[in-house]
């Protein structure tokens, strides 16, 4: 076992010497992929601790609650087709039933747990990118629902708690037909709630700069837990210029609310 107290990284099973610097950039990256999404490629000659370090990011994410997928190729599996894509998916198996059927087919003939005409490459990694995509608007929040429910909704609060809102204002309570302002990323937005179900769902929208957005969040509580479900659709002439890009933003964005709610609703409450 092996503790690296100066980067804040414990990692269990193997003894890490003489790796501060790879182990701060792997913090560093992290830290951005949890907030806007990142990625970053790893490569080195064989035998120089590339799993080590690998071992090592996935138990940093463990540790700031983020789920970890992985594979590991291995030349025997060379000809056995998405055999890797097989691996890394296999947590969220039963997540694939929540694809539209099209793409649900696809990816469940792929990997094996289906029966049918294998499908298009193309068609299959699009399907594993949305399963990637749904799994991560997601998050189990150990706190109780009308809490998580206040955070969520007391609008005024959330600069507080959300270090990418700088400004966030409402006049009341928010229920069906409530407008309520709030600033993000440079970006002034006037939002309208749609739809009120509390503390089960809420439904809001509006424009900024062009951009119409459509937001809906769902909370369930269930075994001790709430699971916070999260949607959003985004419109208008700059998502249509740069749609990849603002896939991208609009993917990030979702994630990073939901970890800011997970961390503030499990702060413990001093009385």
């Amino acid at each position: 076992m092996g503790t690296n107290r100066r980067c804040g990284v414990t990692v269990t099973g193997v003894e890490l010497s003489g790796r501060r610097a790879e182990l701060e950039q792997l913090s560093s990256f992290l830290g951005s992929a949890r907030r806007h999404g990142d990625a970053r490629l790893m490569r080195g000659e064989p035998g120089v601790g590339k799993s080590v370090l690998m071992g090592a990011a996935a138990e940093l994410v463990v540790t700031a609650d983020m789920r970890v997928l992985r594979a590991s190729g291995s030349e025997f599996e060379a000809d056995i087709s998405y055999s890797c894509l097989n691996q890394l998916l296999l947590p969220v198996n039963a997540d694939i039933e929540r694809l539209p059927p099209g793409l649900r087919e696809a990816l469940s003939v792929a990997l094996g747990f289906g029966v049918g005409t294998p499908a298009d490459a193309l068609l299959v990694c699009n399907a594993a990118l949305l399963l990637v995509k749904v799994v991560a608007a997601e998050v189990e929040i150990a706190a109780p629902l009308q809490r998580v429910w206040h955070l969520h909704t007391d609008v005024n609060s959330w600069p507080s708690w959300q270090s990418d809102i700088t400004e966030a204002t409402a006049d009341g309570p928010l229920e069906a037909g409530s407008v309520f302002r709030w600033s993000t990323f440079g970006l002034d937005i006037t939002s309208t709630v749609h739809a009120v179900e509390a503390p089960q769902r809420i439904l809001w929208g509006g424009p900024a700069h062009g951009i119409t957005g459509v937001h809906q969040w769902t909370f369930t509580e269930r075994n001790g837990v709430v699971l916070v479900e999260t949607e959003e659709s985004w419109d208008g002439e700059p998502v249509l210029a740069d749609l990849e890009n603002m896939r991208a933003a609009l993917n990030a964005s979702l994630t990073s609310w939901l970890i800011y709610l997970k961390t503030a609703a499990e702060q413990p409450l001093i009385h």
